[in-house]
């Protein structure tokens, strides 16, 4: 099924003072950037990885050739397709074919992204992306022999940096500055003293970008030990001297601050993680702009990979878990700032200054953690959707008249009480009937539903004078 393209933002004048009705369901427009978990294998077994944890169970495997291109089939639109969410992608079963479907395909070409730690980053797998319009990211968390391989457990340092040269040495021969290579750094209190060890390497390489993150932690124990918010004037002083020398080198470090906020986070960072709420208040935007595809059809909303499922492609379709009620549950609450257990362990909360809070949410260890659980939709909205958009089209040519259309609403509504389009729309019914009681209510109930929607805000300013 191909993607549904949505128009929750097409507006319906009423003859009632210029009141605004939705005239669909699917509010939510297609993910910008869909994360392909092409496999969750992995050749390391790194420190701050769940999946090289002993005490939790993951169903590991490749993505098939034939669900891969079964998920390809509901992508029309988005800006970026990553095939990484978790694992090294370059060990994925189909990961060469993969890679050159996408590269030939003319919907991604011009926006292919994944990471790995760069260990099978070979002569032959690099010439296959020169000149090619990919960005990569390898993950280097120490910038020595010894650093790096206590953290990254089975990786060879020397290894890393031999590919690291011959892909450098490739892209100088060939004259090309395409594939953007850039280096992620995963900091906590043993390694971020090689933060600008690591700077150097990326100059060295012709890298022009390092991002720094926090580490998560999944145990209080290991967050009171490790976490840089337990040793904020070291990980400042560091940050300072390394912002320095990346200037010097010319190359940009992407970071969350200093602790003591007297270097705000990098210009642009907070608004790629959240955006700002009617109130003023910040809202992970994670959940409205990405998607993550598991490699046996697990929808996840996030990167945590034991926590906020969606859905399944197996059961559903792409866009029907999209605009599903999973995820319009989810999003509503978020808005509201009511974050699930989940989101407690995001290190991107010290953006906001709220480092106190992150990290403290242990891992689902109590069950083996399925690639394809049977998560289903409670409805489809798809379905739902072409409903109401028929009564509405009914409504707005004269076929159906203004008590049959609250009927059907009502009748809607009772399938999901999250629908806020169809508690405005049925306020403003009311309010074209003359039932000002039953307008304010609709109209209240949209509104806490979801706050700062500007069809919603319009009408509940007329109609709560």
């Amino acid at each position: 099924m191909r993607w549904v393209k949505s128009r929750a933002y097409i507006k319906m004048p009423t003859n009632r003072k210029n009141l605004l009705m939705f005239d669909s369901l699917l509010y939510w427009q297609e993910p910008e950037t869909i994360y392909l978990d092409v496999t969750n294998h992995c050749n390391l077994k790194c420190k701050m990885c769940p999946h090289s944890m002993k005490d939790i169970q993951f169903e590991k495997g490749h993505m098939e050739w034939e669900f891969f291109k079964k998920v390809i089939s509901q992508i029309d639109n988005t800006k970026s397709l990553s095939l990484f969410a978790s694992g090294e992608p370059l060990i994925a079963k189909n990961w060469d074919r993969i890679l050159k479907y996408c590269l030939e395909e003319k919907k991604f070409s011009d926006c292919i992204s994944f990471s790995t730690n760069g260990l099978f980053l070979n002569e032959q797998r690099a010439r296959r992306i020169l000149g090619k319009n990919v960005a990569f990211s390898v993950s280097i968390d120490g910038g020595t022999k010894s650093t790096y391989e206590s953290i990254r457990k089975g990786g060879r340092f020397e290894v890393l940096l031999k590919n690291l040269r011959s892909f450098r040495d490739c892209k100088r021969r060939y004259n090309t500055d395409k594939p953007f290579l850039s280096f992620t750094f995963v900091a906590w209190k043993d390694n971020i003293m090689e933060l600008p060890l690591v700077i150097k390497l990326a100059s060295e390489f012709d890298s022009k970008q390092v991002t720094l993150i926090h580490r998560i932690f999944y145990k209080k124990e290991d967050f009171d030990k490790y976490s840089l918010c337990n040793y904020r004037e070291t990980f400042d002083t560091c940050l300072e001297k390394s912002l320095e020398l990346a200037g010097k080198l010319g190359i940009k470090l992407i970071h969350t601050g200093t602790f003591s906020r007297n270097i705000a986070p990098t210009e642009g960072l907070k608004e790629i993680y959240f955006k700002e709420r009617a109130d003023g208040a910040l809202c992970c935007r994670t959940v409205d702009e990405h998607v993550i595809i598991g490699f046996k059809g697990l929808i996840r909303a996030c990167c945590f990979i034991d926590k906020l499922f969606m859905g399944n492609l197996n059961f559903d379709s792409l866009g029907g878990i999209w605009n599903g009620p999973n995820y319009r549950n989810l999003r509503l609450k978020l808005y509201k700032g009511d974050y699930p257990d989940g989101c407690k362990n995001c290190s991107f909360v010290q953006i906001l200054g709220k480092e106190e809070i992150a990290c403290l949410c242990p891992l689902n260890t109590k069950t083996f953690i399925s690639a394809s659980p049977e998560i289903k939709q409670s409805y489809d909205i798809i379905t739902v959707n072409e409903e109401f958009i028929n009564a509405m089209e009914g409504y707005k040519k004269g076929f159906i008249k203004i008590d049959h259309l609250i009927k059907k609403l009502l009748l809607l509504w009772e399938k999901d009480n999250n629908f806020f389009e169809i508690a405005n729309n049925l306020a403003v019914l009311y309010a074209l009937k003359g039932d000002v009681s039953n307008a304010k209510k609709w109209i209240i109930i949209a509104k806490k539903i979801i706050a700062g929607d500007p069809i919603i805000e319009k009408n509940y300013a007329y109609l709560i004078q």
